[in-house]
């Protein structure tokens, strides 16, 4: 059969990045879709089917079943558009579900162009709208994974940091200034432990003596933890 296709590896976890599949109006048109999910090869078989929603350029959209394929031991999901499907030149998007019963699983929608006389400027162009669409789709990840810059050192935000890269005092919690204050650096401490007056980590023996923690390239599991008395 003389045809034009496109082998298409779907991820359910991520925006694909390959370039649109293009298409004279017309040709016999085919995508084969392998699906994985985060990397890995997702079961297709054991879906009832697989339905393809096709929205054309006016926004008309039309729904048809893709088939199932076994190609050389890889479960493909194959959708091949009829002169229905083409009847608008231009840029489709195409919106591919597996259904079992009530369980639906959709991949991130694809972008396809159909033409009619497409010639080397007009690739051009395309492929530079198809690079600007991939940072886009990028930069809209980088905004949606950051820290909006209102939510810096505002109620309920996130509390921005010093020039040494920590919290500053007038931004940490109460309860964990209030923690510190009542336990950590008092004369008491908390599980043996304190910080002294001067900044100092201290811990207290079994007999009961305040001792400053000093450090040691010998690990403890060959001897105690390394002390002096203050």
């Amino acid at each position: 059969m003389f045809k034009n296709e496109y082998l298409l590896d779907i991820d359910l976890k991520f925006v694909p990045s390959f370039t649109s599949p293009r298409f004279r109006r017309g040709d016999t048109a085919l995508l084969k879709f392998r699906i994985h999910d985060n990397g890995i090869a997702f079961d297709t078989t054991q879906f009832d089917k697989a339905e393809v929603t096709i929205e054309m350029p006016s926004k008309v959209k039309l729904v048809d079943l893709a088939k199932k394929e076994k190609v050389d031991g890889a479960n493909l999901i194959v959708f091949q558009f009829a002169p229905l499907h083409m009847v608008e030149a231009g840029i489709y998007t195409v919106y591919l579900t597996l259904i079992k019963g009530d369980d639906r699983v959709s991949p991130t929608p694809i972008k396809v162009r159909f033409y009619d006389n497409l010639s080397q400027e007009d690739l051009s162009f395309i492929s530079i709208i198809d690079d600007l669409k991939k940072e886009i789709d990028a930069f809209q990840l980088k905004l949606t994974q950051g820290i909006n810059l209102s939510e810096i050192s505002a109620p309920n935000g996130v509390a921005s940091l010093d020039s040494d890269k920590k919290i500053s005092e007038s931004q940490t919690p109460d309860f964990l200034k209030n923690h510190l204050a009542s336990y950590a650096r008092s004369d008491e401490g908390v599980h043996d432990i304190k910080i002294s007056s001067n900044g100092l980590a201290m811990v207290k023996d079994k007999d009961g003596v305040w001792n400053n923690v000093i450090f040691s390239d010998k690990p403890i599991s060959e001897g105690t933890l390394p002390t002096h008395t203050s």
